[in-house]
């Protein structure tokens, strides 16, 4: 229709260079030059900034709902995401080689997943088997 349904940036120094859908086409996700990264599942976004971590952001109140602690990031692009049962987690990767799980309601996450040797750059649940995720790391695992 050409309407605009979601603006994933309020900021005009944003530059966002990429975007693809989530094959279920229900949610997408966009990154930038500066490092942002935002995956939307509707209402809810995910945005991995550079220095602060993972930030959750409420689209339609636009608020910032909460910054999840723990994650190391800093120099390169990260990729987060919803997933588990219900997508009721979220899971990233770090700069300080392990991924990171947070239940949406906590700051603080429930687990660290060590066994890379270097950054994490990005993590994705198995959508048929919520309690399964994959991640990738520049140590080549």
């Amino acid at each position: 229709t050409g309407e605009l349904r979601t603006k994933m940036s309020q900021s005009h120094e944003d530059s966002l260079t990429s975007v693809a859908w989530n094959p279920d086409g229900k949610r997408f996700v966009t990154g930038g030059q500066r490092g942002q990264f935002y995956q939307c599942n509707g209402r809810l976004a995910l945005l991995n900034v550079a220095t602060q971590g993972v930030h959750l952001w409420d689209l339609q109140d636009r608020v910032l709902v909460r910054k999840y602690q723990g994650v190391t990031q800093g120099f390169y692009t990260i990729h987060s995401c919803f997933g588990g049962h219900n997508e009721d987690f979220i899971a990233s990767g770090s700069e300080d080689h392990k991924v990171y799980i947070w239940h949406k309601r906590s700051e603080l996450p429930i687990a660290e997943l060590t066994g890379h040797t270097r950054t994490v750059n990005c993590v994705s649940w198995n959508p048929q088997i919520p309690s399964m995720m994959a991640s990738a790391s520049d140590d080549g695992t």
